[in-house]
């Protein structure tokens, strides 16, 4: 079954005015980022190209440490990854079938987006 929905922790409502005013913020940012642009993460271009450029290279130092930290006897590494944002590295890691990856963050629509752009049976949002 593909993970296609975001699960809560705990009701989101109390939390939704502190929310939109962190969503308005990142969109004055540019970094609520249309579907097509979040697909290709960490590869970006633009005006914060350089920012993913060092992005990728600490995500491709973490994956590599994934590599090394992997289970021997085949059992499945859980990843969490906290302030996951738009879920693009939880569904990096999630790539590899042998990990399960739980993507958390606040940004309700964020988790959204992941979750409708990454469903896979290993990642959870």
């Amino acid at each position: 079954m593909k993970h296609t929905e975001v699960r809560y922790f705990s009701d989101p409502a109390p939390h939704r005015y502190k929310e939109r005013l962190y969503t308005d913020v990142r969109r004055r940012e540019g970094r609520m980022l249309p579907d097509e642009a979040v697909r290709q993460l960490p590869y970006a271009k633009g005006p914060l190209a350089g920012e993913w450029r060092r992005r990728r290279r600490s995500f491709e130092r973490f994956l590599a440490y994934c590599r090394q930290k992997a289970p021997p006897d085949g059992t499945v590494l859980r990843i969490l990854d906290l302030g996951c944002g738009n879920g693009w590295m939880a569904n990096r890691l999630a790539e590899n079938p042998a990990r399960d990856v739980w993507a958390v963050d606040v940004n309700e629509e964020e988790l959204a987006q992941g979750a409708r752009l990454f469903g896979r049976d290993n990642l959870h949002f």
